[in-house]
């Protein structure tokens, strides 16, 4: 908080303070200042303010201001989290009441994507916070729709992104020979996404035609 101290201004006097904070000018009789303590101690500041014109009257007067422990909020206010994910919250000083937007009364928690606000007080000082979770956008991992049937060649599964098959394959593609559940996984941003696809069909073995040196595929539809 900001706190102002000084006395009333006269143009005929000149000031000079004593224990004014770096970057305050000692020559004007007012100041609104800030002051805090964010020790466990309480602290005492002492101000003096001389006016004099120019030798005829001078005066001289001191203020002692008592500044009690508060250590205001300093947290990361902007978090990503990935999908379905939620990230912890600690706060890093101790308060006499916290209090989030929610209801809850906590300063260690959970938080799920959203926007929040936290008020915390300690000797009659209070400070917030307002945090934004949120989740990266959706990298469109999609492997199609099931298969149910068949054509005249194997299903070609494709990706445009670097991961893994469920057959432990890393090329951008996946040729299909048996009936069953394909996935593929990836990590973007240390946020894991994955997709996985249903295949139904019989298929026939590869027959070589030697005359033509070409690999037949034949396949029969189960359904």
């Amino acid at each position: 908080d900001f706190i102002g101290i000084g006395m009333a201004a006269n143009a005929n006097y000149s000031y000079d303070w004593i224990g004014l904070p770096e970057g305050y000018d000692n020559h004007i009789s007012n100041h609104l200042i800030s002051l805090q303590n964010t020790t466990s101690d309480t602290l005492q500041f002492e101000f003096v303010l001389s006016a004099d014109t120019a030798g005829f009257c001078n005066t001289i007067d001191s203020l002692t201001i008592t500044v009690l422990p508060f250590e205001p909020l300093s947290i990361a206010t902007e978090l990503i989290v990935c999908p379905y994910d939620s990230t912890e919250i600690i706060l890093p000083g101790e308060y006499e009441q916290v209090l989030w937007s929610d209801g809850n009364s906590s300063s260690t928690r959970f938080l799920i994507p959203g926007e929040y606000q936290v008020v915390v007080s300690k000797n009659s000082c209070d400070d917030q916070a307002d945090i934004i979770v949120s989740v990266p956008p959706d990298p469109q991992l999609s492997l199609g729709n099931d298969i149910l049937g068949c054509s005249n060649q194997p299903p070609l599964l494709q990706t445009d992104f670097v991961g893994i098959w469920s057959d432990g394959s890393v090329a951008d593609y996946l040729q299909v020979f048996e009936s069953g559940q394909y996935s593929f996984s990836t990590n973007i941003n240390s946020c894991e996404y994955a997709d996985t696809i249903n295949i139904l069909c019989s298929f026939a073995k590869f027959i070589m035609d030697t005359k033509n040196m070409e690999t037949q595929f034949l396949e029969i539809c189960a359904i």
